[in-house]
Parts: C-alpha cells; structure tokens; sequence
C-alpha cells in the first residue's frame, strides 16, 4: 500500500531547526494509529496514547523500527532540493487480524515518551478503517520522493 502524502508536525519542524531532532538519527519508527491525525500541534509519540492501535497479533506497542534512512542532495548548488527518506515497513497479522488503522506516524524512538518526537505523519485510508487479517501483511511503500523535501 502506497502510504498518502506524509505531513510534517508543526512541531517537529521547529525541532528540525532548533536541533532537537537530527534527522541523521538511526532510532526511527513507525506507529499506526487508529484515528487520523486533527491535531498537527503533537509533539511527542506519548501524546497519542489511547488512539494507538492494540498490541497483539503482531503489532507491538510502539510500531516497528525503520531502516535506510537517508538525508540526500548536493552540498553547495544553488536551489537545492534536500530529501529524507526510509525504507517500506511492513507489519504482518500473525494469531488474529491487526485491526482499526487510521493512519501512521514516524517518530524517534527514545527510552520513555519524553523523548520519543513525533516527525510527520500520513492518512492510510480516508473512509472506514484497514485490517491486517490473520495471517495476511501490510507494506507501506513510502512515495519515490520520499517522505518529505526541503527546498
């Protein structure tokens, strides 16, 4: 499934200049949720306790970790477009089906919910909800643009 466009936190774009959050980072994750996203002021993974979807059949609390993360473009051109990146995840049903998602957020793991920023997030279904049936996976296919661009 090719995630929707991904949308940057209000947040977490002050904390992309400020420094708090590196995109060069090697801890990121990816949640589902079972809402969408209303409230682009978030700021950290620990304010969307209760709209997480369950632990269980092969969804952990917390998503799953990302890989290939990347931070490309030429140093020194004029106009430069500046792309971050990372890999499809895929999430697998494994004992029951993985049911009500929403939407998904990429966030920087941390060791408790103080530290875990939210980056950006997309809207993987605008009507009803997806289920991972047992047995069954999802892959999030992230967009040949990435996830998102700086100009």
């Amino acid at each position: 499934m090719a995630a929707g466009a991904w949308k940057l936190f209000n947040n977490a774009k002050k904390k992309i200049g400020n420094g708090t959050i590196n995109l060069a980072g090697t801890n990121w994750r990816i949640g589902l949720l079972q809402t969408a996203i209303t409230d682009v002021a978030v700021s950290l993974w620990g304010s969307l306790t209760g709209v997480e979807v369950a632990s269980a059949y092969g969804y952990v609390t917390s998503g799953l970790s990302l890989a290939s993360e990347i931070w490309t473009g030429a140093d020194g051109a004029e106009d430069v477009t500046f792309k971050f990146d990372v890999g499809d995840r895929t999430f697998i049903a494994s004992g029951g089906d993985i049911v009500s998602i929403k939407s998904a957020v990429i966030f920087i793991g941390g060791t408790g919910a103080g530290s875990c920023h939210v980056l950006c997030y997309s809207t993987l279904t605008s009507t009803g909800y997806i289920t991972i049936a047992n047995g069954n996976s999802m892959t999030i296919q992230m967009a040949s643009t990435g996830v998102f661009e700086m100009y």
